[in-house]
């Protein structure tokens, strides 16, 4: 005898704007609405570019936080 499908089956398919990057219910990121706005800006300057090399940008080490300390951004093209 097999076992019902629930609705947290692997078969059902989430809504798309579930994306679980800032995660949901009592663990929703509070930065969520501020990251967005910040994505929204930075897609209206189709040249932004990073001031530094990857490989030179600081990440946090944190156990709560993960990302980097600064992200220096130059505007314009390239000189």
């Amino acid at each position: 005898m097999t076992k019902p499908p629930d609705e947290r089956s692997e078969t059902s398919s989430p809504p798309a704007d579930a994306h679980l990057g800032f995660g949901r219910g009592p663990h929703f990121c509070l930065g969520a609405p501020l990251a967005r706005l910040e994505l929204r800006i930075a897609l209206c300057f189709p040249e932004l570019r990073l001031a530094v090399p990857p490989d030179k940008i600081a990440y946090t080490s944190s156990l709560i936080t993960e990302g980097p300390l600064e992200l220096p951004v130059l505007l314009g093209p390239p000189a």
